[in-house]
């Protein structure tokens, strides 16, 4: 079946009776609501949207199954809603959505002055969404943010563009020994790219944790 190309998130695997993935945004209509998934796929949920307390537009990460095709209720949805499936979620989480933070010579956006430790567990591309899941210092009491910046510095000739994913915040360099986890969307085209090889590919290194010890660095590869 021709679902989303999407990440695992460890933590979300295991003990979940449910066969497919996918990213996408919630659509709300009266008690019922539905995913669009990156690949354009409508996934009318069995539930209620009162039992996930969902939102209209929200960013979503799902696994979920979809039912016998003879169910008279999935055709009924299916034939007057034109969705492309009714499935029954098994999980559903939402996602911190943001567009790349473009820093520079050509840009008024501000290099983040926190940057605190950021461990990544798994990432995708699914449409024009680079999808993440990381861990983090759970430090205060607010909602950790997080940015994927651009910085026009960092980026060298014939070079992967390098992209820098930063908690802003915390300060902490070092790594707590019990750390937080959150699933993280942004949006590539906001960065309005050009490929940057032959075959029409854009090539990326996405780093955390620069200029310290755990310092990493990984590549993508994004096709428009």
């Amino acid at each position: 079946m021709d679902l989303d190309s999407d990440i695992y998130p460890n933590e979300f695997n295991e003990n979940i009776n449910a066969k497919f993935s996918a990213w996408g945004f919630v659509k709300v209509t009266g008690d019922d609501f539905y995913v669009e998934t990156d690949s354009g796929k409508l996934l009318k949920a069995e539930q209620k949207s009162s039992i996930f307390q969902v939102k209209e537009g929200t960013r979503v990460f799902l696994r979920f199954d979809i039912p016998a095709e003879n169910s008279s209720n999935s055709y009924d949805a299916l034939k007057s809603n034109a969705y492309t499936y009714v499935v029954k979620i098994g999980v559903l989480i939402a996602v911190d959505f943001d567009k790349i933070m473009n820093v520079g010579i050509n840009s008024d956006e501000i290099y983040p002055e926190k940057s605190g430790y950021v461990k990544l567990n798994g990432m995708g591309i699914s449409s024009h969404y680079l999808n993440l899941e990381a861990s983090f210092n759970p430090t205060g009491y607010g909602k950790h943010v997080f940015k994927l910046v651009y910085d026009e510095t960092h980026q060298v000739a014939n070079s992967p563009i390098v992209l820098e994913l930063i908690d802003t915040s915390s300060s902490e360099k070092e790594p707590f020994e019990h750390l937080s986890k959150k699933l993280l969307s942004f949006d590539i085209n906001s960065l309005g790219l050009r490929p940057t090889n032959s075959e029409g590919k854009i090539l990326f290194a996405l780093v955390v944790n620069r200029g310290t010890e755990w310092e990493k660095k990984y590549n993508l590869v994004y096709e428009p």
